[in-house]
């Protein structure tokens, strides 16, 4: 189990973006598409989630997330 899984912090839709980012890297559209809910949604809980230390910028031109590294 990821150490993500326990932080009280996240929210379901953080969740949801970490499970689609362990499968792989993802762009923001392609995570706004695959969970269902508008990309003003989504774009925070990125900016939460990198603050957080979960996950990166992998390729800033075309938007490409991961997880970060320790996770």
């Amino acid at each position: 189990m990821a150490d993500w899984q326990d932080d009280e912090r996240l929210n379901a839709t953080d969740k949801d973006i970490l499970e689609l980012l362990e499968a792989g890297r993802e762009t923001r559209g392609s995570l706004v598409d695959n969970i269902g809910k508008h990309e003003t949604t989504i774009s925070p809980r990125l900016k939460w989630l990198r603050e957080w230390g979960y996950v990166r910028y992998y390729h800033e031109p075309t938007g490409l997330y991961e997880l970060a590294d320790d996770q």
